[in-house]
């Protein structure tokens, strides 16, 4: 007779042990009303993993282990298997330490299965190492094979954490094991499906093990990057083949059964993965979901240019919270274009959002008198008037637009204000402090401008299935309309976004780091475009000779290794969807702008040509 398999999609809040072990009751009731023989919950599903210093409380650490007890009382007629931490008071030198495990926990008929005298196995994660928990956990290798007894029927599993595939490979091939089942609180990245399936595959093949891999849902935060689980579930066959597995963030679970002379035998195909687009949609939109409900935001403002990325951004707030809890305001002063503000109220209508408008140039005009007109002493002396530059006066209004309307009219609307930047202008600080480098949440603040459009597009196309975002928006030129010469009739932003976007994607993402040098390698070779991506004809379309493509580079290198980072550490915290987001999971520190001395010497070579 089959053995019959559940894992869980369980979403888990970090932080919150009893609301975690009633979700995990809850599984547990579903799975015996459906006669499963063995659920698997994910790793740490009580505590929940980025927690930071919440790891040295000793009340929390008691907390989650009396949950633990209790859930393991809850295993009568089952057998469970969940992530939890584990943790043991150690004195040294008459001061109290704790060692805290990141443990596994096998249990059975309302007890734990021992191994060795140890209630629970465990190694270190290599995701800790990642994730900035690392200094919290204490390392401890240790066997992790276990048996489980189903009346006449028996299966020996190893557990095991994602990714350590050195460690259990000796123990699946010592023990004869029959099954390799891996605990996971992995946060979702875009391309990690294809990357964690072929590292599965590649696992369950080499150790002619069947393999059932389960993964957390719901959101977490270093602070600065918060991060989506997609509580996905994957099961191979001892060949590496995948059997079945669910969609990310589709929270279903996965059943399957287990016979000694089949191995695992799946009840259903596997889910369809997602393009990368919708991917990103559906990333967004639970994680940013999440992300409010947690924050207790239920209304949203937004300042609406009439250009794709708040366009995108109300779209995508008017999805998740509904058109009516969405108040839209367009600030023009005199550099706005008609096309532009048109553009918003059309967008406004569309989604049948709150729209106002709210001209500020009479209190930009008023501020630049103010300032211009200052006397400013020094002791007895009256020193020159203040005169103010083109960027100076163009910040004046990016801060009078979201220090003082939009913050205001959120607070008097309620809920909060969003920040609307894309990762190509963090990339280089084209963004103004406590102007639109200001609100709760960079919804978009992980997309290079390229994803901005796509994401509109799909918006349009599936979520809305109509011409939400008006098509004019996805033509006009990106502007920031701060001045005459930067309008969408005239020059617009400083950025050509079909090349800058891979340029900077490139800089940024790239691992191990890319620099300027091996840049001018691959322009001096004629390589550069399909090594960053872009287009062949735009390096000489836009470059034709040396000296105006290194130009172009040094400048862009240091604002994004200069000032930008000050921009980006005041920043407010990312809705993060790539491998490697700005904030803490990209560590920077302000230091002086350099240009390696190899750099220098190929650029001398090649201007001497």
């Amino acid at each position: 007779m089959p053995i019959k398999i559940s894992c869980a999609p369980m979403e888990v809040v970090p932080g919150r042990p009893d609301i975690n072990f009633t979700t995990a009751c809850r599984y547990i009731e579903e799975a015996k009303a459906e006669q499963v023989d063995l659920l698997i919950l994910p790793e740490l599903c009580l505590s929940g993993k980025l927690l930071g210093t919440t790891w040295e409380e000793e009340e929390f650490l008691a907390d989650c282990a009396a949950y633990g007890e209790q859930l393991i009382a809850a295993s009568q007629n089952i057998s469970i298997i969940f992530g939890n931490v584990a943790y043991e008071k150690v004195t040294i030198n008459k001061k109290k330490y704790f060692n805290r495990y990141n443990a596994i926990f096998a249990c059975q008929n309302g007890k734990i299965i021992r191994l060795n005298d140890k209630n629970f196995y465990t190694v270190s994660s290599r995701a800790e190492q990642n994730y900035h928990d690392q200094q919290y956990f204490t390392n401890r290798e240790q066997a992790r094979c276990v048996h489980l007894h189903f009346g006449q029927r028996k299966l020996l599993v190893v557990l095991s954490f994602a990714e350590e595939t050195e460690l259990i490979s000796s123990l699946a091939t010592e023990q004869h094991s029959q099954l390799l089942v891996q605990l996971a609180a992995e946060p979702y990245t875009l391309q990690q499906e294809k990357q964690l399936q072929k590292r599965l595959s590649y696992l369950a093949a080499r150790l002619r093990l069947p393999l059932l891999y389960c993964n957390q849902g719901g959101i977490q935060n270093t602070s600065k990057n918060i991060f989506t689980y997609p509580a996905t579930i994957f099961a191979y066959d001892d060949q590496g083949q995948l059997l079945t597995a669910n969609q990310a963030f589709s929270q279903k679970k996965v059943t399957v059964s287990w016979t000694a002379d089949i191995g695992l035998i799946p009840s259903q195909k596997p889910a369809e993965p997602l393009e990368e687009t919708a991917a990103i949609y559906q990333c967004l939109r639970y994680g940013t979901k999440k992300f409010l409900q947690q924050c207790g935001i239920s209304k949203m403002t937004i300042g609406l240019s009439g250009g794709i990325d708040s366009a995108v951004t109300a779209a995508l707030y008017a999805d998740i919270l509904g058109p009516e809890n969405i108040l839209l305001l367009n600030l023009p002063s005199v550099y706005n274009s008609k096309t532009t503000k048109n553009l918003a109220q059309q967008l406004a209508y569309n989604l049948g959002a709150n729209y106002a408008t709210v001209p500020i140039q009479d209190s930009c005009e008023h501020t630049i008198k103010q300032l211009e007109n200052m006397e400013i002493r020094q002791k007895d002396a009256l020193q020159p008037s203040m005169q103010l530059s083109g960027l100076v006066k163009e910040n004046i209004q990016a801060r009078d637009r979201g220090a003082r309307v939009i913050a205001a009219a959120a607070a008097a609307f309620g809920g909060a204000f969003s920040c609307n930047s894309n990762k190509t202008e963090m990339s280089i600080g084209y963004c103004t402090f406590y102007g639109d480098l200001a609100g709760a949440l960079a919804l978009i603040g992980d997309l290079w401008k390229y994803q901005v459009y796509d994401l509109g597009k799909y918006l349009n196309e599936q979520v809305f299935q109509s011409q939400v975002i008006p098509k004019k928006i996805f033509t006009i030129r990106p502007s920031a309309e701060l001045s005459e010469q930067q309008t969408v009739g005239t020059g617009g932003d400083p950025l050509i976004y079909d090349y800058h976007d891979h340029l900077f994607q490139t800089l940024m993402e790239s691992r191990p780091r890319i620099t300027p040098t091996e840049l001018l390698v691959w322009y001096r070779t004629g390589k550069l475009a399909s090594r960053i991506k872009c287009r062949p004809q735009l390096i000489k379309e836009y470059f034709p000779t040396v000296r105006k493509f290194t130009d172009d580079l040094e400048h862009w290198w240091k604002l994004f290794t200069g000032f930008s980072v000050a921009k980006r550490i005041q920043g407010p915290p990312i809705m993060s969807i790539s491998s490697r987001p700005y904030g803490n999971s990209f560590s920077e520190v302000q230091k002086p702008v350099y240009l390696p001395q190899s750099y220098v010497k190929l650029k001398e070579q090649l201007l001497s040509r």
